[in-house]
């Protein structure tokens, strides 16, 4: 949905949010900001994910029925250019080789479990979610604070969990149970060994899977919280896996692995140290999971932008039950505006 707001000053910066308004309290959408023009200009965008919500569900995990809550999930794989917008620059991972595939829309790679988590060398403590303490230092903070306008709020991006990146591979409640992420012909939805040309490919070029997701299986292996074990994470109900070990998970396959390391069920394990041309990741917003049945509200970028006025843009991805009674914008020229701010 669309709002046309008048009446703004020039050459000033506002910030919005779109929200959505039911009997059980109002949702909004992560913050965008836009700068009217005085001379022609672009407008600043903050980072963000583009985000799949996952309903909650059981799934079956190596025999055993497991419980898992909803969760919001990139619909693809971190890019090069989310990376180098967020952290600045490659470091601390290394720069994408031509070899294997550089470009804004091609998955980010040669990037170590620590260099998404951050570590303590150089880094002080962030926040923690599903057992792992993510450091200031890490591109998970530092894409937090800065999709919140500059300040840590309660949205948190981090890895999924083993169990959660199976449980979104294999479709959610929506699953038709294929043997890779969207379908049993694994070269409609992944780039593996035998069609990737030894190298990455962009994100989403592969048909998703039944939530929306894209290269799940393929392009690049994707890092997990978890610490690897040898048998899958125990426990009835969100299960993180050990506590400690060597290794940590990441799932997927990618361009250069064989078909059956594509497969949804497939598990594999990497140092948290190492930087492969093979490995990249996904993210989970984490502490704004639905325990309610709010909406789900998107902000994207205003356009249209001219002196005193500006198209507002947004999207509702979960309309709540009881569905919203009311949605819209709220904007100022004061962060993360509420609809106690100027609201259409």
């Amino acid at each position: 949905y669309t709002s046309t707001v008048t009446g703004l000053t020039q050459g000033t910066t506002y910030y919005v949010r779109a929200y959505a308004t039911n009997t059980l309290g109002t949702a909004y959408g992560s913050q965008v900001s836009f700068t009217t023009t005085s001379t022609p200009t672009t407008p600043t965008i903050l980072p963000s994910i583009e985000l799949i919500n996952v309903p909650g569900g059981t799934t079956t995990l190596n025999g055993s029925s497991v419980s898992i809550s909803t969760f919001q999930i990139g619909k693809y794989e971190v890019t090069q250019k989310q990376w180098y917008d967020v952290m600045g620059g490659w470091s601390p991972a290394s720069a994408p080789s031509s070899t294997y595939g550089v470009g804004d829309n091609y998955p980010m790679y040669y990037v170590s479990w620590n260099d998404i988590v951050g570590t303590s060398s150089g880094g002080s403590v962030g926040y923690t979610e599903k057992g792992v303490t993510y450091y200031t230092n890490g591109f998970c903070y530092k894409l937090s604070v800065l999709a919140n306008g500059g300040t840590l709020g309660s949205a948190h991006y981090r890895l999924p969990t083993e169990a959660e990146w199976e449980y979104a591979a294999k479709g959610g409640q929506s699953t038709h149970n294929y043997t890779y992420s969207g379908s049993n012909t694994i070269g409609d939805v992944a780039w593996y060994s035998s069609n990737s040309g030894s190298t990455t490919h962009t994100v989403g070029g592969k048909s998703a899977n039944e939530l929306g997701l894209h290269d799940m299986s393929g392009n690049v292996f994707e890092w997990c919280s978890d610490w690897y074990g040898s048998t899958y994470p125990s426990g009835t109900s969100n299960p993180t896996g050990t506590t400690t070990g060597s290794y940590r998970v990441d799932r997927g396959g990618s361009w250069g692995h064989v078909a059956s390391s594509c497969a949804v069920s497939f598990r594999t394990f990497t140092p948290p140290a190492d930087r492969v041309s093979i490995g990249g990741f996904r993210l989970v917003l984490g502490s704004t999971e639905p325990t309610t049945e709010m909406s789900i509200v998107t902000t994207t970028a205003a356009t249209n932008i001219a002196n005193t006025t500006a198209m507002l843009n947004g999207d509702i991805t979960f309309v709540g039950s009881p569905a919203y009674t009311e949605k819209g914008f709220c904007y100022s020229t004061a962060q993360n505006p509420t609809t106690s701010n100027t609201k259409i």
